[in-house]
């Protein structure tokens, strides 16, 4: 058996595309030459269609693939299985300028003050009219009820989709003011 015998050949461009790049990470030919990544590639493919489709999948006949006038042998190693993993990314334009993405993050993500406890409402409050800030320890008054709302406000926290946040913050909207309330909570040794 040769090149010459046409049954035994397999010219590269009746196969089709997905198993022509399936071949194309396993050799090339560059300026005539051969050119070999792997001695050996994995035919399978996630999409049902290009499996259906695939000359290489199916099992070729054929001993030689043509190339561009060159010859490459092929030899059929093992069959198996694999598991396959997936991962998709997608992007969709949600906003055209500026001002737009953030109405379209606020619509999305800030919490609308009147929509948490009384006690959580209270405990905003206290943080905007300290500056932004309280600290508090388990020496200070109130300190156990403190612990109670802070616990009240995670749970809420939990039962919100707030993709961009992490678990110790929120963003609360109160009559059009928009703040990042973000909690810690430390045990000394």
């Amino acid at each position: 058996m040769s090149p010459t015998d046409e049954d035994e050949v397999l010219p590269f461009t009746d196969l089709p595309a997905h198993d022509q790049w399936r071949l194309h990470e396993t050799f090339e030919f560059y300026e005539g030459r051969l050119i070999v990544f792997d001695n050996t590639t994995t035919v399978g493919y996630l999409e049902p269609d290009r499996e259906t489709d695939s000359r290489l999948f199916d099992g070729i006949r054929q001993r030689f693939l043509e190339y561009n006038g060159k010859y490459i042998e092929l030899a059929k190693l093992e069959e198996g299985t694999a598991v396959a993993e997936r991962i998709r990314v997608s992007a969709a334009q949600i906003a055209s300028n500026a001002t737009a993405f953030a109405e379209h993050l606020l619509d999305q993500y800030a919490v609308d003050a009147t929509s948490l406890s009384e006690e959580t409402q209270e405990l905003l409050n206290e943080v905007q009219e300290n500056g932004g800030s309280i600290s508090a320890s388990d020496e200070d008054d109130g300190f156990e009820q403190r612990e109670v709302v802070l616990a009240q406000l995670q749970a809420e926290r939990r039962e919100m989709d707030m993709p961009i946040a992490d678990g110790t913050e929120m963003y609360i909207s109160d009559e059009n003011e928009y703040n990042r309330f973000h909690w810690t909570s430390h045990t000394a040794p």
